[in-house]
């Protein structure tokens, strides 16, 4: 057991990589677990906030529809989570270490080796 944990602390050899989407209680349990990886000594260096979607290319005056809804609520979240990151987590991280990576929202499910290749593409760029 104590292998494992030492595994687990060492940042040389293992981090943890939160994966969230851009709501509000999904943003307030990301935050509660980067505190406590970073409590426990785990290095967090990434977050990934999936399913964020891309602004609207033309919105027609006075109509708002649940994906402009929807489109609207992410902002803050984003923004909540961009802040959480740039504060750290506190012991066990440092400041600079914590990085936000937005998946836009895909119109299908990424499946086989093409759809994983592609949701890829939308984590290193």
């Amino acid at each position: 057991m104590y292998a494992l944990e030492d595994l687990l602390t060492d940042a040389s050899t293992s981090e943890f990589a939160i994966v969230t989407i851009a709501t509000e209680l999904a943003i307030a349990e990301s935050e509660r677990l980067v505190k406590a990886l970073g409590e426990e000594h785990i290095a967090v260096r990434n977050v990934v906030v999936n399913q964020v979607l891309r602004p609207a290319s033309s919105d027609v005056e006075g109509q708002s529809t649940y994906i402009d809804r929807l489109r609207d609520a992410q902002g803050p979240c984003v923004s909540e989570l961009r802040a959480i990151a740039k504060a750290g987590s506190g012991s066990g991280t440092r400041k600079a270490d914590l990085e936000v990576t937005q998946v836009p929202w895909l119109d299908v499910e990424a499946r086989s080796v093409y759809g994983l290749r592609a949701l890829g593409q939308c984590l290193v760029q």
